[in-house]
């Protein structure tokens, strides 16, 4: 499941395509409570989860995003690959996380 939903929520991703793009891409126009709030008891979890899903994340594509950063700038400094800090870097890439 999990990788179902990586793979939905990163196809065709273009550069530059802001949080709230590829959330309605992956969850569409549905307006229902997320599953999680219920089925994740661990509430650090469920507050993670959320912060991911509404792009209020502390990555570099967010970041840069607000201080006029380039895209191409905006790059982890978790690892030595040279790639933007997003979240397909972070839970598919990065081998420091």
């Amino acid at each position: 499941m999990r990788l179902a939903f990586i793979e939905k929520l990163f196809t065709n991703r273009e550069i530059g395509t802001n949080v709230q793009t590829i959330y309605l891409r992956f969850k569409g126009m549905s307006y229902e409570s997320e599953r999680y709030l219920c089925d994740i008891n661990c509430v650090q979890l469920r507050k993670a989860l959320a912060r991911f899903q509404s792009g209020n994340t502390q990555l570099k594509i967010v970041l840069g995003a607000w201080k006029g950063v380039p895209y191409a700038e905006r790059l982890c400094q978790g690892c030595d690959l040279g790639k933007v800090e997003d979240e397909e870097h972070l839970l598919l890439i990065c081998p420091n996380t």
